[in-house]
C-alpha cells in the first residue's frame, strides 16, 4: 500500500514522527538516508542530519544556506508512506525472517526511483508562464526512514519516503517548486500495482508462496486471522470514521483521517472541540468528548522498548500459531537454499561435463596405446613376446599399477583445474574422492 500526505511547515516532524523508533520509545531513534538524484544534486548522501532537513525544510540549500526557489512554499515536504502486506510484515519481523526485511527496504527504493521519473516542475517561461504546464526533471531529493511496527505497536513494515518540494531544472539551471501531480498520479495508477509486484517477486525468490488478489498479495502459511489479529490500527481507523459519519452526518476528509492516526490524545480532543463547537455552536460535554475521542495509544508507551515489543507481539500467537509461523519461515529457508543450489549445479554443469569429457579422452588414449603399438608390430617381434609372455606377466602386472597411479594424479589434476575455474568445494570434493576411488 502507498499513502500520500503533504507536510506544510513540518517543524518538529522529523523528531515526532521520523526518527521516533516505529513511534514508541523516546530513548530509541531512526536513522534516515537520503536518496534521489536531486539530493545527490544538494551533496547530501548517507545519513540524514537533522540541520540538512532542516534546511531543506526551510528552503535552504543545506550546505550554503542559500534560498533554493526564489519564494517559500506553504508544502514543506510530500511524505509518500510505503507498506509491506500485514502477512508479510509477520513474517519478517514476528517471524524473524531478516530477509524479508532487507527485501522490503530494497523494494522501497524501487518505489522511489519510479517516482523520481515522473518528478515535474512548471514552465514559467514565454507563452507558458502563466499557464498550469509542467516538463519533467527526473530528480527529486528524498529522506527514507524505515519503520517496523504500526502506532499500535503490531508489526508493520513501512517506508515514509519524505520528499522535498524542491526539483533541479537543467534547462533553467536552478531549483524550482516540485510539481508533484504525474508523480503522484502515477502512484495511484501504476507504482503500487509495480511495488506490489516487486515485493512479491522479491518472497517468492526467497522461498515463499504467495497468493495474488486484488492488485496485492499474502504470503502462504500466514492465516488470515493472525493478519485480522495484528491490524487493530485499520479496526480503529474505520471506526473512527463511523464515530465521526455519526456525529457530523458527513464523511471525514482524507486529513481529518489522517490527523486521526498522527494526533496524540490531547490535540485530537482540542480538534474535536473546535469542530464541535463549529458544527453545533455550543461546547461539548466531556462525556461527548470522551465518547468520541478514544482508541489512542498510553502514553506509557514511549518507555516501551523494541525487545518488550517484539516479546508483546510474540505473546499474543498461541503455541500452535507460533509452531506454524516457524515453519512457514523455516520452509521458505530450505526452498531458497535448495534454489539457489540447483541454479549454481546449473551454472556448473558445462564446466563439470567438460571436465569429464576430458577425462574419458585421457582413459581412452592410454587404454588403446598398447593395442596400436601391438596391431602396428611385425611377426618376428609378435614370436619374440610369444616366448617370453611368461616371464613378462610379473613386470606388465607392475606397469599396469604405474599407469593407474598416472590417470589417478591426472583426474586429480584436472579437478584442481576445476576448481581454479570457480567449482564450489563441495563439487570439488565428490570429484575427488570419485576420481581416487577409480
Amino acid at each position: 500500500m502507498i499513502t500520500i500526505s503533504q507536510i506544510r511547515n513540518g517543524a518538529g516532524y522529523l523528531s515526532r514522527h521520523l526518527s521516533a523508533n516505529d513511534y514508541y520509545s523516546e530513548g530509541e531513534r531512526v536513522e534516515g538516508y537520503w536518496l534521489g538524484k536531486g539530493a545527490e544534486k544538494l551533496g547530501l548522501r548517507g545519513v540524514v542530519k537533522e540541520e540538512h532537513f532542516e534546511s531543506l525544510r526551510t528552503n535552504r540549500h543545506p550546505f550554503t544556506g542559500e534560498k533554493l526557489t526564489p519564494r517559500m512554499h506553504k508544502v514543506a515536504f510530500h511524505d509518500i508512506v510505503v507498506s509491506a502486506p500485514k502477512a508479510f510484515s509477520i513474517a519478517a519481523i514476528v517471524g524473524q525472517d531478516e530477509r524479508l526485511v532487507n527485501a522490503f527496504h530494497e523494494s522501497s527504493r524501487f518505489v522511489l526511483s519510479e517516482l523520481e521519473m515522473h518528478a515535474a516542475v512548471r514552465v514559467r517561461a514565454g507563452e507558458m508562464v502563466r499557464t498550469e504546464a509542467i516538463k519533467t526533471t527526473g530528480n527529486v531529493a528524498c529522506a527514507a526512514f524505515h519503520h517496523d511496527s504500526s502506532r499500535m505497536l503490531g508489526p508493520q513494515l513501512h517506508t515514509h519516503l519524505v520528499i522535498a518540494n524542491v526539483s533541479f531544472d537543467e534547462d533553467q539551471q536552478r531549483w524550482m517548486a516540485l510539481q508533484p501531480r504525474v508523480m503522484l498520479e502515477a502512484s495511484k495508477q501504476s507504482i503500487r500495482a509495480m511495488f506490489h509486484d516487486d515485493l512479491a517477486r522479491r518472497a517468492e525468490s526467497l522461498g515463499y508462496k504467495v497468493s495474488r488478489a486484488n492488485g496485492g498479495f499474502r504470503i502462504e502459511g500466514v492465516s488470515q486471522e493472525l493478519e485480522e489479529r495484528f491490524s487493530q490500527r485499520s479496526a480503529q481507523r474505520r471506526q473512527f470514521e463511523q464515530r465521526y459519519r455519526e456525529l457530523f452526518q458527513r464523511e471525514a476528509s482524507k486529513e481529518r483521517i489522517e490527523a486521526f492516526i498522527k494526533e496524540g490524545k490531547s490535540a485530537a480532543k482540542a480538534r474535536f472541540v473546535r469542530e464541535f463547537e463549529a458544527e453545533f455552536q455550543r461546547n461539548p460535554s466531556r462525556v461527548e468528548t470522551e465518547a468520541f475521542v478514544k482508541d489512542w495509544r498510553s502514553a506509557s508507551l514511549k518507555r516501551t522498548s523494541t525487545a518488550a515489543v517484539r516479546q508483546g507481539q510474540l505473546n499474543q500467537l498461541s503455541e500452535v500459531e507460533r509452531r506454524e509461523l516457524e515453519l512457514t519461515v523455516a520452509r521458505a529457508r530450505k526452498a531458497c537454499a535448495v534454489n539457489r543450489l540447483s541454479q549454481v549445479e546449473e551454472v556448473e554443469r558445462p564446466h563439470i561435463d567438460a571436465g569429464e569429457t576430458e577425462r574419458a579422452k585421457l582413459v581412452k588414449s592410454s587404454a588403446e596405446t598398447p593395442r596400436r603399438r601391438h596391431e602396428s608390430a611385425g611377426p618376428a617381434q609378435s614370436e619374440a613376446r610369444a616366448t617370453t609372455k611368461g616371464k613378462g606377466k610379473k613386470q606388465q602386472w607392475k606397469n599396469d599399477q604405474e599407469r593407474q597411479r598416472l590417470l589417478r594424479q591426472m583426474k586429480r589434476g584436472l579437478n584442481v583445474a576445476q576448481a581454479l575455474r570457480g567449482h564450489p568445494a563441495s563439487i570439488i570434493a565428490r570429484s575427488l574422492r570419485t576420481a581416487t576411488r577409480r
